[in-house]
């Protein structure tokens, strides 16, 4: 007689869901339905092995407990989506500070940034085009460890997309710095559940957040 632990595999294999030709995957109900219809339809002189028969309720033990983890990290992601999504609402109309060297010039100011990881000497931003050339230099006034921004109004060139790096000397050595920018959150995207926050900078995703400002 065929028993459970043949249709699934048996052994630990038995605590991984088979898919049947149908393609419809075995759940705790199935694995219970086959070991109660196997109950019923052993030979009753040879009964099944109580060892065996006890096998297969540790695997429907174990098989059960795969079920409600994974309802419940189902349910904690739905928590954590619902959570981000009310983070990225109220978000609206604030500043977000991001890691990063592209952003867009639409005719307004762009605040530019950096990072230090100790006091430098002198830093320098270079304003890049898309084709890579320079097209500006800034001088940043904070030296300091911490996050520093300069206001970049365009001078004068054509809108469109631009990138910077950073240049830091600290102690006659040259190196470079991480670039940041600040945008104003104009608008939410939840497509796709990405939770992407609308700037003047692009779309940004949340996770890429460094710092949310009045």
């Amino acid at each position: 007689m065929t028993d459970v632990s043949q249709i699934l595999g048996g052994g630990s294999q038995a605590m991984n869901l088979k898919q049947t030709p149908g393609g419809q995957e075995l759940g705790k109900q199935d694995f219970l339905k086959l070991l109660v219809t196997q109950l019923e339809n052993q030979d009753p002189m040879n009964p099944e092995d109580p060892a065996k028969f006890s096998s297969q309720l540790a695997q429907f033990s174990s098989l059960e407990q795969m079920t409600n983890i994974n309802k419940n990290i189902k349910e904690m992601s739905q928590s954590t989506d619902a959570i981000n999504r009310m983070s990225s609402l109220s978000m609206l109309g604030k500043s977000v500070v991001l890691e990063g060297s592209s952003f867009t010039q639409d005719g307004n100011p762009v605040d530019l940034g950096y990072k230090l990881q100790e006091p430098a000497s002198n830093v320098t931003l270079r304003i890049k085009n898309e084709a890579g050339e320079t097209v500006d230099e800034i001088q940043g006034t904070g030296l300091s460890a911490g996050r520093h921004f300069v206001t970049w109004d365009g001078g004068g060139r054509p809108q469109g997309d631009y990138s910077f790096e950073v240049e830091v000397v600290r102690d006659g050595e040259r190196s470079a710095g991480t670039p940041l920018v600040r945008s104003e959150v104009t608008g939410v995207d939840d497509l796709g559940g990405k939770n992407k926050l609308l700037t003047s900078m692009g779309e940004v995703e949340l996770k890429n957040v460094l710092q949310v400002q009045e």
